[in-house]
Parts: C-alpha cells; sequence; structure tokens
C-alpha cells in the first residue's frame, strides 16, 4: 500500500487528511495529524511507539512515519467509509460495543494501532456497497 522510497522521502496515502499533514518530503507531521483527527498527542502517541515530548520536538522524524503512515492510512479509510472528516472525528471520540464500552481513541491511546487498524479494515470490507 505505502512504500518507502527513500530515507528522505515516503509515498503518502493519499486522502482527506492527507493534505495538510505532509511536508514537502512526502514526510507525516504528526503534530497536524494530531490536531486533524482532534486528538491530543497524549492520546497518539502510545500508538506511534514515542513518548508526547519526543513527537512534539520531532513531529516529522523519520523514525515515526511508519506507524504514522498506519495512522493516516486508517483515518483515510474512515472518512472515505463514513463521509468526511468530521465523521472520523466523531467516530474516534464514540464509544464502540465492539470495544467494550471504550472508544477508538482509546484503543489509541492503549497503542493499539494494529488493532484498530485491522478492525477498521474488517468493518470497511464488510460494509455493503
Amino acid at each position: 500500500m505505502t512504500t518507502v522510497v527513500s530515507q528522505q522521502t515516503l509515498r503518502t496515502p493519499l486522502g482527506a487528511f492527507t493534505d495538510g499533514v505532509t511536508d514537502d518530503r512526502g514526510r507525516i507531521n504528526v503534530r497536524r495529524l494530531a490536531h486533524a483527527l482532534d486528538l491530543p498527542m497524549t492520546t497518539i502517541a502510545p500508538a506511534l511507539g514515542f513518548k508526547p515530548r519526543w513527537l512534539n520536538e520531532n513531529p516529522t522524524g523519520q523514525n515515526v512515519q511508519p506507524k504514522a503512515v498506519m495512522l493516516l492510512e486508517t483515518a483515510n479509510e474512515l472518512a472515505a467509509a463514513l463521509g468526511g472528516k468530521k465523521y472520523v472525528v466523531l467516530y474516534l471520540k464514540t464509544v464502540q460495543p465492539d470495544f467494550k464500552g471504550e472508544t477508538a481513541a482509546d484503543q489509541l491511546r492503549k497503542g493499539r494501532l494494529n488493532f484498530l487498524r485491522g478492525y477498521v479494515n474488517e468493518v470497511v470490507t464488510l460494509r455493503p456497497d
């Protein structure tokens, strides 16, 4: 889906959240992505595997890019399925029965990006056209 072109440039996934969160090298700025998702850095940092302070100081760091791409792809996939960015923001903050009374944001806070990505992919795949 997304491939590393070089150490400096990523081929970022296209979608509703891509504009405004990437720089001219194609790197995802996780500070901007958190803002676009209306989530604090303390919520997305565990999902990305870094401390909030490090992410704030290095929002486009090379080491964070693989997980940032996963989060961006998941957000874009949700936006396509739900009908836009505002619905993704609502979804992330709404309690889900499949998450045992927790939100999708809670899954990120617990560092469960792979779980959330798999869940979203499964739900979107099963969605009738």
